[in-house]
């Protein structure tokens, strides 16, 4: 017995000294980059500092609106389950979702208890909540797939090479049908789905997983099969997905030219898309250095300084990625701390007992 309470400790200790050795290599690689680039560092902040208060508070402006967008995708998915959220809701749920998905190694799996518990503070089932978190996710790479296939045309002028954004897209495609399959047949492996939420809701928590026979895990598939996927909420969640997309472009635009560059908004559009897509292919959280390094190729290709390029890959990741998970883990923070004493227990007693 002992032993068996001794196992998790064990383990999270392992996982902490994984991390902090992870890190600390990091920073000591990005240590000796940065003295050893003492030149480019410098010429990259010159361009940042270059840039006009004009651009800074538009690019803050894009943020909010690419926010907006996403939340957009998320309200409509969620109805599409039977959860009713405000738009401003909806986009607080998916700044912490996705900042919680980034800081939080869970295979994507991280925003599922938070919108589960906010469709319980809502009243709604908890399972209703989950299930929106994996429609959401499939309109997301929906809409970004079908930006991608349709800005294929002006890949050939924006330096992107097409073989690479064919075979992103493929990839892309693939872990989508996947995704679905994986939920869909949770119905008869219903014990990895549980293992898998538990786990997160851990992680979200930092408390205790529940019990594997607590967790409705069989709710949310049921939840899921049930979605009309011919539902008008899907077209609209598909069509603030592809909103999302032009703002993307518009800030990559934005942050080009605060660092004295240009790019047209057709062009931004382009490299915006099959970089994000590039990014989720590679399978690292927010598509760290995979995003950034197709960019900065792009825009390099385009005619600009390396580090002009690298000035503006900067300015703009601060206000599409770094801006939102820090606004976002605050919100996380503040929605766990609510949603604690509000998780539907009704439902994990029946489901015990069944």
């Amino acid at each position: 017995m002992a032993d068996e309470r001794s196992r998790p400790s064990a383990r999270s200790t392992r996982v902490r000294i994984t991390r902090v050795s992870t890190g600390a290599a990091l920073l000591g690689l990005a240590t000796w980059y940065l003295a050893t680039h003492r030149d480019d560092v410098a010429s990259v902040e010159q361009g940042l500092s270059s840039a006009s208060p004009w651009a800074w508070v538009q690019a803050l402006a894009l943020s909010a609106a690419l926010a907006t967008a996403t939340g957009g995708v998320v309200r409509h998915s969620l109805r599409m389950t039977g959860v009713s959220l405000s738009l401003t809701a909806a986009t607080r749920l998916s700044l912490a979702s996705t900042s919680l998905c980034v800081l939080i190694p869970s295979g994507g799996m991280a925003g599922a208890p938070l919108f589960a518990s906010q469709a319980a503070r809502r009243a709604a089932p908890s399972a209703a909540g989950a299930a929106g978190y994996f429609v959401a996710s499939i309109a997301g790479r929906l809409g970004l797939e079908l930006a991608v296939v349709l800005s294929l045309p002006l890949l050939a002028s924006s330096g992107i090479p097409v073989s690479l954004v064919l075979v992103a897209l493929t990839v892309h495609a693939l872990s989508t049908v996947v995704k679905v399959a994986v939920v869909a047949a949770s119905r008869r492996h219903e014990h990895t789905l549980v293992r898998w939420i538990a786990s997160a809701r851990s992680r979200v928590g930092r408390a205790q997983p529940r019990r594997a026979d607590a967790c409705p895990a069989r709710q949310v598939v049921e939840r899921f099969a049930a979605v009309r996927w011919r539902d008008d909420n899907l077209r609209v969640a598909l069509a603030w997905s592809i909103i999302g997309k032009l703002v993307g472009g518009l800030m990559l635009v934005v942050a080009v030219r605060a660092v004295d560059g240009s790019i047209s908004w057709t062009t931004g559009v382009t490299i915006y898309a099959a970089a994000t897509l590039v990014g989720a292919a590679s399978f690292i959280p927010a598509g760290l250095g995979a995003a950034d390094l197709t960019i900065g190729h792009a825009l390099v290709e385009t005619g600009m300084q390396p580090h002009q390029a690298a000035a503006a890959v900067i300015f703009y990741r601060l206000f599409q990625l770094w801006l939102p998970v820090a606004s976002g883990a605050v919100l996380a923070a503040r929605l766990c701390r609510r949603s604690v004493a509000r998780v539907d227990p009704a439902l994990d007693v029946q489901l015990a007992r069944a």
